[in-house]
């Protein structure tokens, strides 16, 4: 099977799951919504930054090295490599990522206070970390499964992952219901059951699949080689992601500071926040599930055709994910634009963020585009430009959360994530076309 048609297999396999994993979401959304107030959802949605930089550290990095490794030694057919890799990569990252948990449980109380500026949330900190060695491990591994274009595996355990963490938010929140008392440690609660059950279920699997091909054949690698292979490739991915992620963090942790300014209420504040982010933009990254699946697919791919000197297959590759992607952005912004009030109303019983949806519309071919586009200069081995082009977007969306939020509200952050998009989805997209037209000449001398 050509690139071109595994590239679209993986992408609908996947892209198939994610749409129902967020659909799940959306039920989730709107009995969270129903259930805790949107200052709470807010608080949910303030201690996500913390998360995100754990995962960051722990395994962000070495999951982009294991997906490029392993397809490289799957195309080679050295299988025992793969396992080798396998086991490093996931020795390595959950080392780390039991170190971030235990940060986090011990200086919950300062990362509160000082850092969040929301008491509240110290005691959803701590159920938080409990998820991030299984996220890690969960994170790693599926990096095999990229790799070796299997998408079923990762597929599957998204939307399993998205059924239990549902299921468990259902069941803890009837039962502090009754109790009267409902905060939410019922969706952080479900984040950790999610994660602790696709862990477990994306281990089960890899055993499967390695006893299956018959694991410790073919030819290895040392074990130095890999490591040092593991840090060449997602040692800058790891820069790329922990340097963004605290932009980002930032970013987060400051939005319902500077609403309070606008606003004058720190609870209307957190309110907006959540609404913003706990609701508006799921439902404007919605169709980004699509862009996400091609994404990961593109990386393996450019990664083996690279291997076997397939030029034409890489920009063959690029190009055709780039042209659906921009269709899918500009008609998802355009649906969002014109229904948008509908959707807020429809979905969430909430005019308010109905309004925000229409004018978040505008993003989503800048979005949409914007991860494809980093996807496919880490598969051409750029990751030092896409760390470039990440912290790019995050100071200037940083800019519109610090300078415009406090005057103009959810609007200030809207002109800075619009203007960010536009600077990298530029940059990007002219830095690929020249490495693809340098392969195209390579091909013909």
């Amino acid at each position: 099977m050509s690139v071109k048609r595994e590239l679209i297999k993986g992408t609908l396999i996947l892209t198939a799951a994610g749409f129902a994993a967020r659909l799940l979401g959306f039920f989730n959304r709107v009995y969270l919504a129903n259930l805790i107030s949107n200052a709470e959802l807010g608080r949910y949605q303030l201690i996500f930054p913390i998360f995100m930089f754990c995962m960051a550290v722990s395994c962000a990095g070495i999951q982009v090295a294991v997906s490029k490794m392993v397809a490289a030694y799957h195309g080679a057919g050295k299988k025992k490599a793969i396992r080798q890799t396998i086991k490093s990569a996931g020795i390595t990252s959950l080392i780390v990522a039991l170190l971030s948990s235990g940060c986090v449980i011990a200086f919950s109380e300062p990362i509160s206070r000082w850092i969040l500026k929301d008491i509240s949330c110290r005691g959803y900190l701590v159920i938080m970390a409990i998820a991030i060695p299984f996220a890690a491990v969960h994170t790693c591994v599926g990096g095999y499964f990229y790799g070796i274009r299997h998408t079923a595996v990762p597929a599957v355990t998204q939307l399993l992952e998205q059924v239990v963490r549902v299921v468990t938010i259902y069941l803890l929140g009837a039962m502090m219901y009754q109790k009267g008392k409902i905060d939410a440690s019922v969706a952080v609660w479900g984040l950790a059951a999610g994660e602790i059950f696709s862990c477990f279920l994306t281990w089960i699997c890899y055993r499967f699949s390695i006893r299956s091909q018959n694991g410790g054949s073919g030819s290895g690698e040392p074990i130095r080689k890999i490591l040092r292979q593991l840090w060449q490739y997602g040692g800058l991915l790891t820069a790329n992601r922990v340097s963004v992620t605290l932009l980002q963090s930032t970013e987060m942790i400051l939005m319902p500071v500077m609403l309070a300014k606008y606003y004058g209420d720190t609870e209307s504040a957190l309110s907006v926040f959540g609404i913003v982010t706990g609701i508006v933009l799921p439902v404007i990254l919605f169709p980004n599930t699509v862009t996400n699946a091609m994404a990961s697919l593109l990386l393996p791919a450019v990664a083996e055709a690279e291997e076997v000197h397939d030029y034409r297959a890489v920009s063959v590759a690029i190009k055709k994910s780039l042209e659906y992607c921009l269709l899918l952005g500009l008609f998802s912004g355009l649906v969002f634009g014109v229904c948008g009030n509908q959707i807020g109303s429809l979905l969430f019983n909430d005019v308010e963020a109905g309004g925000y949806i229409q004018a978040f519309a505008i993003l989503c071919p800048l979005m949409y585009i914007q991860s494809l586009l980093a996807g496919a200069l880490n598969g051409l081995g750029k990751m030092n430009e896409t760390l470039l082009h990440h912290v790019i977007a995050s100071g200037i969306r940083l800019f519109g959360v610090v300078a415009l939020m406090p005057k103009m509200g959810i609007c200030g952050y809207i002109a800075g994530v619009f203007w960010a998009n536009v600077a990298v989805t530029v940059i990007a997209a002219v830095r690929l076309y020249q490495i693809v037209g340098g392969i195209s000449t390579a091909k013909r001398d």
